[in-house]
């Protein structure tokens, strides 16, 4: 059997309808391989699909501006305090397009004055529910989970139950015991700082006396006789007789009787 070279053949090609039907779009052209080429014979070329633009499209009308539509205002928060503000937000429905006006940040919220009238008179401070078990922080053995709680304020009173009384017992307590431990404490500072304020004082007081008595006894001429301050006779008899003081009748300046006789060696 001859073999015979075979060169490769294109089928026609084939387009997809355009893109859009107006202003500017594309057509996508595709074609196959009809005979591929044997024995050597020249294979083909060129691309199997093609982009080319479409023709006798008509432009496509200007769009009309969109502007920005705000979605309605939400219901007003509640007062904040007796006397105070309340808010309310929105959010945007539909953005902007084609050159349409822009929104407005300031638009997002409003805030105005309230009245608060559940809020000027008592209000209470009382638990919301507990929220649902956290996971476990093991797999095994003892681990732990959390749930949380938070206190939220209102003008309605809570209900009286065995656990709000005992822990509001349990709370008074607590505080009683708190004021008990400054009050002791404090007094204990008091009386410390009295008692160191008297020794002190006591000391400053010792020091002159002592001062002014040895002061006085220094300058006082000899042989004079200190009434007013206490006499210690055995250093007056020396001081006496050092100084070669005369004798006197009735008591001496040593403080003996003038008949009795001193015997000075």
């Amino acid at each position: 059997m001859a073999v015979v070279k075979t060169d490769c053949e294109w089928n026609g090609w084939t387009s997809s309808a355009c893109s859009v039907t107006c202003g500017r779009g594309d057509i996508y052209k595709k074609r196959t391989i009809k005979v591929h080429a044997a024995f050597g014979g020249n294979p083909c070329t060129g691309p199997e699909t093609l982009v080319a633009p479409c023709e006798g499209l008509q432009p496509c009308p200007a769009n009309a501006a969109v502007d920005c539509k705000w979605a309605s205002w939400s219901t007003w928060s509640a007062c904040s305090e007796c006397g105070g503000q309340r808010k309310r937000f929105r959010d945007i429905q539909a953005a902007p397009q084609y050159g349409g006006e822009k929104c407005v940040a300031t638009d997002t919220s409003q805030t105005e004055g309230c009245l608060g009238k559940e809020y000027c008179t008592t209000t209470y401070c009382v638990w919301g529910s507990w929220s649902s078990w956290g996971s476990c922080t093991r797999k095994c053995d003892t681990g732990k989970r959390k749930r949380r709680r938070e206190l939220k304020e209102t003008a309605t009173a809570p209900k009286d139950d065995e656990d709000s009384k005992a822990q509001r017992l349990f709370n008074t307590y607590q505080e009683l015991q708190q004021q008990i431990q400054d009050k002791s404490g404090q007094r204990w500072q008091e009386l410390v700082t009295a008692f160191g304020g008297g020794c002190l004082s006591f000391v400053v007081l010792a020091s002159a006396m002592r001062f002014w008595t040895t002061r006085i006894r220094c300058a006082a001429p000899a042989g004079t006789i200190l009434s007013a301050l206490p006499v210690d006779h055995e250093q007056d008899q020396l001081l006496a007789m050092d100084a070669g003081a005369p004798a006197t009748t009735g008591y001496s300046p040593l403080g003996l009787p003038d008949d009795q006789e001193l015997a000075v060696e």
